[in-house]
């Protein structure tokens, strides 16, 4: 049998492999730098010659790794096939539920890994894996490795208080009177019986940034409101003060806060609305939420006594004497929402803040190493 590497004849023990091109049988000898150490190359280059098909699948993966993140989401790694020609790409495969067994094709890769994300929270999801290449051989599948989203985060109300002083004020404080826990949400409501004015900062003693979620509604010869929140706050003992400036003294402010727990660390707000009137019943007016859960925290400012929370909410500050008030609800489905309160008579504004409930993720990256310092 005539030998591609060296242009003689081998046979027996010394033959690895041949090939049949155009009528001529040829044989690549197992003495594999007589080719320059890549004779598979050369039978390649023949195959393209002569058209020939390539039917070898690649081997199966293996060692696929399912690691759980989030709520939604789940990592995947494996270990390479190999192929006569190459591989493509690997075909990732899900099956959702415990003792699942129907697969379905949610994505490729070029590489050893995969993020599959969207996933419901709390839920089983099998997987498994296997090689394409360019002719569309299939490899085997690797076998089936299953892991579990974290379950969704509790949202829930921690602690809330208020300060309504009678008199005019440019600056005034409200202490959070627990502990606060890292990665919770602050909330804080600022009103005063102006339509002038501004507030000028919002800060507490650890440090937290606060951001205007809505406002500040004018409610012209009355008064204006708006909200502020501070996500993934830092720990904090008891006594966590919240101080708010304003750019000039104003007359009766109401000042409420509140601490929640289980909201998204990042971009934690889905929807706001806000709307002034005269009547009974203040309405914030509504909005259409995206995120399956969320927390919704209404607040108001009256001329004259919020007699209650509205339908389907909880009152979680009254104040005293203003009798304004902050509220909330969690609501477990995405849709059409607004937050209303019931009063004895008079102007209002209400505002509403739909935040979004998620996963915490804390910062574990350290600081660089201290560089170029020295002792003197």
């Amino acid at each position: 049998m005539f030998d591609v590497c060296t242009g003689g004849n081998v046979s027996g023990s010394d033959i690895q492999q041949h090939r049949t091109y155009g009528g001529h049988q040829l044989q690549l000898s197992s003495s594999r730098h007589r080719c320059g150490g890549e004779p598979e190359r050369l039978f390649q280059h023949l195959d393209h010659v002569y058209d020939m098909p390539d039917t070898q699948a690649p081997t199966a993966p293996s060692s696929l790794i399912t690691t759980t993140i989030s709520s939604g989401q789940i990592n995947l790694s494996w270990s390479g096939s190999t192929d006569n020609v190459g591989v493509t790409n690997y075909l990732i495969e899900l099956c959702q539920g415990a003792g699942c067994t129907t697969f379905a094709q949610v994505g490729t890769s070029t590489g050893l890994t995969f993020i599959s994300t969207g996933l419901t929270a709390g839920t089983s999801y099998s997987f498994r894996v296997r090689a394409t290449d360019a002719a569309g051989n299939l490899s085997a599948y690797t076998p089936v490795s299953t892991a579990t989203t974290q379950g969704a985060p509790l949202l829930s109300f921690v602690q809330s208080n208020f300060s309504a002083p009678q008199s005019t004020q440019t600056t005034v404080t409200v202490p959070y009177t627990l502990a606060q826990s890292l990665g919770n949400l602050n909330v804080v409501v600022v009103g005063w019986n102006s339509s002038s004015n501004q507030v000028q900062s919002v800060t507490d003693t650890r440090g937290n940034l606060y951001v205007l979620a809505v406002g500040p509604t004018v409610f012209s010869g009355f008064a204006t409101q708006s909200i502020y929140y501070a996500a993934n706050i830092l720990p904090a003992s008891a006594g966590n003060v919240v101080t708010v400036v304003f750019n000039a003294a104003v007359p009766y402010v109401d000042i409420r806060i509140a601490e929640y727990a289980g909201i998204t660390s990042v971009n934690p707000i889905d929807a706001v609305a806000a709307a002034q009137g005269n009547g009974t019943l203040g309405n914030s007016g509504a909005v259409t939420t995206t995120n399956p859960t969320d927390l919704i925290v209404g607040a108001n400012i009256v001329a004259s006594t919020t007699t209650g929370p509205g339908t389907s909410f909880t009152s979680r500050v009254l104040s005293v004497p203003d009798a304004d008030i902050l509220e909330d609800r969690v609501v477990a489905t995405a849709g059409s929402y607004n937050a209303t309160a019931p009063m004895s008579s008079g102007s209002w504004i209400m505002q509403m803040v739909a935040f979004k409930g998620g996963t915490f993720v804390p910062d574990t990256q350290a600081p660089s190493a201290v560089t170029g310092w020295s002792h003197r």
